[in-house]
């Protein structure tokens, strides 16, 4: 106990403090999603039961907390409005 009295107590506080913001640091990195993906692009041939076709499409897919998302780039049988049909992303030819 001698031993702690010789030291200034706010070398000990901030000892404490660089401790329990190391602390956090590791609880954030082991809180991180390990499958978590980076978007990239893909190219997928798909058949379109709406046209009665099957085309290829460039998709840009990632994964984020175990679940794939996916957004259309290019499709060549897209509507007129621009939107490419969603049954079409999602059955492979």
């Amino acid at each position: 106990m001698l031993l702690v009295a010789a030291y200034d107590p706010y070398v000990l506080l901030s000892l404490f403090i660089s401790f329990l913001l190391t602390l956090c640091l590791v609880i954030l990195f082991a809180m991180r999603d390990p499958h978590a993906v980076p978007p990239h692009r893909i190219s997928r041939r798909v058949w379109c039961a709406g046209r009665q076709r099957s085309t290829r499409v460039d998709f840009i897919e990632w994964v984020d907390t175990g679940m794939v998302h996916r957004s259309v780039q290019q499709c060549a049988l897209r509507g007129a409005d621009g939107r490419c049909d969603g049954a079409c992303g999602r059955q492979p030819a």
